[in-house]
């Protein structure tokens, strides 16, 4: 199995679900290649209530994950690169791991919905993502007494960049209404303005004919 992810991830096969980072299964036979084509897209998303990210340069998505797991499993990876900076005890009996890769199994299984809610982990505004195409071609015959190949290449020479802007805003709002207005019934905020200075208007004038009257 060839799993694509960004350096530095917790456990790339089970991120892949929250980054969109799919593996790629290879089944070879004998005298079989298995050509991988690979699509790198670069995401940058916007921080936003709906869909929230950070944008911190320095984060460490795997840092937070292996936190939340290590904390749950009450032990952390002996061997783990971030070992210094989880302050659980090591992992050092079989029941320890045991429940350390239960716990782990069970998160790979999670929407990423619901890993954000358990965890509170956020993804990075700024990641990469993948696409794997496989493809299975015949090896021409070496002499050998078994064979297989596995050939890798970038789908393009150049990354596709994907950037999420905000384009629709409450000015724009604003301005989609006034413009939808004055075109079907011949308003503008300023006609409202002005309707809501007569209306004040005639109200003081009846307010004051009300107090004579008196």
């Amino acid at each position: 199995m060839v799993v694509l992810h960004n350096q530095g991830q917790l456990r790339p096969s089970y991120d892949e679900h929250y980054l969109s980072q799919p593996s790629a299964n290879l089944r070879l036979a004998d005298g079989q290649l298995a050509v991988v084509t690979i699509e790198l897209t670069e995401n940058e998303n916007l921080n936003v209530q709906k869909s929230p990210c950070e944008s911190d340069p320095n984060y460490d998505l795997g840092l937070c994950l292996e936190s939340y797991l290590s904390k749950n499993a009450s032990c952390k990876l002996p061997w783990s690169p971030r070992r210094s900076l989880i302050p659980e005890r090591d992992c050092a009996t079989a029941d320890d791991f045991s429940r350390l890769m239960f716990i782990q199994d069970q998160y790979r299984d999670w929407t990423s919905h619901k890993t954000y809610e358990r965890t509170k982990c956020l993804k990075p505004c700024k990641y990469q993502s993948f696409k794997a195409e496989v493809s299975y071609q015949t090896l021409p015959p070496f002499n050998l007494p078994s064979q297989v190949g596995v050939f890798i290449s970038y789908k393009q020479s150049a990354i596709i960049k994907k950037k999420q802007y905000l384009i629709y805003n409450v000015n724009s709002l604003i301005a989609e209404i006034g413009g939808s207005m004055g075109v079907f019934i011949g308003a503008s905020f300023i006609t409202i303005y002005d309707l809501a200075l007569d209306g004040i208007g005639i109200l003081s004038k009846l307010f004051r004919c009300s107090e004579k009257a008196k």
